[in-house]
């Protein structure tokens, strides 16, 4: 019998930890907001005007010429809003398992920058 401690839950890499709550900090608002125990009852909606990437703004403005800092903000802001507290959960697992496997094999910088590159060539696809 070995003397290492055996562990409930597999360990994860930071990075992933970091990831998995952002979004359990927003479902977490957004369920606050809907009990009625702060900010609005459209809390989800709220959030989602304002951190979701729109393909179509973000066409018309650059066809116009405006480089909007906030167009770009949103390209790595919108992996972390979602439509349902459903989506997040499957969001979160996909995270937890992908992101595990990834920051075991790469390391925590490869789980950062895979994530958030494929998030901004997913917006701009």
């Amino acid at each position: 019998m070995s003397d290492s401690p055996t562990h409930a839950v597999n360990p994860l890499p930071p990075a992933v930890i970091v990831l998995f709550l952002i979004i359990v900090i927003g479902e977490a608002y957004i369920a606050g907001a809907e009990a009625r125990l702060w900010g609005s009852i459209d809390a989800r909606i709220g959030l989602i005007r304002q951190f979701s990437f729109m393909p179509e703004g973000f066409e018309r403005a650059m066809s116009a010429g405006l480089w909007i800092p906030e167009l770009f903000w949103r390209m790595l802001t919108y992996p972390f809003v979602h439509g349902s507290l459903m989506q997040a959960v499957f969001a979160s697992v996909f995270i937890l398992a992908l992101g595990k496997f990834v920051g075991e094999v790469l390391g925590n910088f490869a789980v950062v920058a895979i994530f958030f590159s494929s998030a901004i060539f997913a917006a701009l696809d």
